[in-house]
């Protein structure tokens, strides 16, 4: 019997979240517009030890997806979690 929080060996839960000021550069948008979404409770996030990590899923769903290209610092395999999540067109 599988144990009931057994995830697929490619689960990588870390690639879906970023923290609040590496997701305000990556949607170059202002920290506070996130954390007012965060507050609202419109985008997923966690405080961690003081620091914000936000859920990529829930920051697609609320501003689309992010805005190309890429800042360079940001590995583009993080986003792959956002094909899944970004807004249907239409």
């Amino acid at each position: 019997m599988q144990h009931i929080l057994a995830k697929p060996p490619d689960y990588q839960p870390l690639k879906t979240v970023a923290t609040l000021p590496e997701a305000a550069i990556i949607w170059q948008i202002h920290r506070n517009t996130i954390l007012y979404h965060i507050i609202a409770g419109t985008i997923a996030a966690d405080k961690s030890a003081g620091t914000w990590l936000v859920s990529l899923p829930s920051m697609a769903k609320v501003f689309g997806y992010p805005p190309s290209p890429l800042p360079e610092t940001i590995t583009e395999t993080r986003f792959v979690v956002l094909e899944f999540a970004s807004p249907e067109p239409g």
